[in-house]
């Protein structure tokens, strides 16, 4: 599963009307539901992502069940 930047939408022309493939997109990391919250939380500290993908099977297509956001006060 992959993730397209904020900051390329801002300066992308609508009027180009180019397809989602030609953007670069970045890998959206990926988790078992078995990871726990505090786990969750130490992950996101670490900066690299505010996004993270709950998998049956991380890393392998067709497990995607949810997503957990970084957001409201923390964001």
């Amino acid at each position: 599963m992959a993730l397209d930047s904020a900051t390329q939408l801002l300066i992308y022309g609508p009027s180009k009307s180019l397809p989602v493939s030609h953007f670069k997109l970045s890998i959206l990391p990926e988790a078992h539901p078995s990871i726990n919250c505090f786990q969750a939380l130490d992950y996101f500290q670490t900066g690299r992502a505010h996004l993270l993908l709950i998998s049956r099977t991380p890393g392998i297509a067709g497990g995607a069940i949810g997503v957990i956001t970084l957001g409201g006060p923390f964001s």
